[in-house]
Parts: structure tokens; sequence; C-alpha cells
């Protein structure tokens, strides 16, 4: 894989065109395009799997393609579980393999624990795993393909509903049900940074930096001589993180609302690398 031309800018789980998403128009991300050559999304960057959504949801990535011409950035797209069709990338490697980056579904056997159609990624999984040697998580590249399928096979039951208020609010609602959700989520958040941990230390042993979203979750965690970070993500009752790259140096920053679009505020933490 060639290097990106750095700065690069790594964001993820935009979910453009979901109900809950905090991005009602592409065009507000314009401002995280400035200052750097190559921006990477890092999974869930459109919703391909909620078919009411997917022509919207192409719409949103025609004109983030366009912006991200216009300004001379490259675009870079990873694959989710929730746009596990379009994206090239299951994984990249950066600064000389000293940062790993993936959307984090390949964690989790069941993609998302926490899903209320949780009983379709298992029974999905369980027939996959067949085509597998049971040792096939050991394997980067398999466990991530075994977790593609499994996405592609779940089935999806959203609310019906376009970005904004009520949009906002039919999520937020749809997230507490059932009652044992919240409960299962909150118990993901707390075990997520020690779960990243394990991953790194199995797949890329040599990295210094793991950089995931997929739980919405956002973290800058030092563990064992190595830094960890979830990106969060952009939508209700979340929030978001970039993490920068450049001259041997990384920063993580907040991303915040601001007139109308979004941009870096607060810096989280930095290393140099």
């Amino acid at each position: 894989m060639e290097p990106f031309e750095e700065p690069v800018r790594i964001i993820s789980d935009l979910h453009l065109a979901h109900p809950g998403s905090s991005v009602v128009d592409a065009t507000q991300l314009s401002p995280l395009l400035e200052g750097v050559k190559t921006v990477i999304f890092n999974g869930d960057t459109t919703e391909e799997r909620l078919k009411q959504y997917r022509d919207l949801a192409a719409t949103h990535l025609e004109i983030l393609a366009k912006m991200c011409d216009e300004a001379g950035v490259a675009m870079v797209m990873v694959r989710g579980n929730h746009d596990p069709e379009t994206p090239p990338f299951g994984a990249i490697d950066l600064c000389g393999g000293q940062v790993f980056v993936t959307h984090g579904d390949v964690l989790y056997p069941d993609v998302s624990p926490w899903s209320r159609n949780i009983h379709y990624a298992r029974d999905a999984r369980a027939r996959i795993e067949q085509e597998y040697p049971p040792d096939y998580r050991d394997d980067l590249e398999s466990a991530l393909e075994v977790s593609r399928r499994v996405t592609q096979e779940m089935e999806v039951h959203q609310p019906q509903a376009r970005p904004g208020l009520v949009g906002k609010l039919k999520t937020m609602l749809s997230q507490a049900w059932p009652l044992s959700r919240p409960v299962t989520i909150l118990k993901v958040w707390c075990g997520a940074p020690r779960l990243t941990e394990v991953v790194l230390k199995k797949y890329r042993p040599e990295a210094r930096v793991f950089i995931v979203g997929h739980n919405h979750r956002p973290f800058f965690k030092h563990r064992d001589g190595r830094v960890l970070i979830n990106t969060g993500a952009f939508l209700t009752m979340s929030h978001a993180y970039a993490v920068d790259l450049g001259g041997g140096h990384l920063s993580v920053r907040r991303i915040r609302a601001r007139d109308g679009t979004f941009v870096l505020d607060r810096r989280i933490g930095e290393l140099d690398l």
C-alpha cells in the first residue's frame, strides 16, 4: 500500500442519511477538509444497509467526494458494519506500521453485540464460520472477511424517519429498547479500551497506536506503552474526535458543531511518533 500524503485526518461514523446523524447535509463537513492532504473515513460513513436511506446516502457520498476533490484532498474509505459494500479497505497501516486503523467491528465476533438484531448476526456467524478453520480469527484478513459477510446478511430494522429533530428523537427511543440494551451498551463501553488493547497486540503487536470507531464512545487512552483511540460518532448522544497525523506527530481534537458546520475544537491528546 502506497503511503498517504500528509497531513492525514481520520474521522469515523458519520452515518450519512441515518435519521439520528448530526450531519444533515454533507457540506457541513467542509471545515474538516481544511489543512490536510488526506482524509480517512474510518467506517460507517453512509447507511448502505438501510434500504429506505440508500438513495440519500449515495447523494451524500457524491457531495462528499466532490468536496474532497475540489479541496485537493484524497478521500480514503474504510469499510464499517453500516457500509460493508463500497469502501475498498478493511484496515490501514500508517506511519511505517506505527499506526493501525480499522473501523472496529472486527473486535467483536458478533459485530455489534449491543444490536437489537444480534440474533441475525449470531445465526449468520454460526453458518459462515463453518467455511473457515477454527482459528480463523487469528488472521486479520479472515476475521475482517467474516465480519463483512455477517454484516451483509444481518437484517436491519430502523424506524422510518428523515434526518432532523424527529429522526433524532426516534433514534433515541430506539436506542433505549429493549430495556436490556442500555445495560449491554454500557458494558461494551466499559470494556472497549481493554478489548482494543488485546486486539492490537493480536494483529499488530509492533504498532504504537490503534484507531477505531464503531461503538460511538470516544476515548484516548495510554495502555502499556500504546495509545488507543476511539473517534466516536456524529450521532445523537455521542460526539466525535478527529485524529491528525503528520511530520511524526499525532494529535486528537474534539469536533463540535458551530454555525451549522463541524469544526475542530479543544485538543484531547497528542504524541510524537
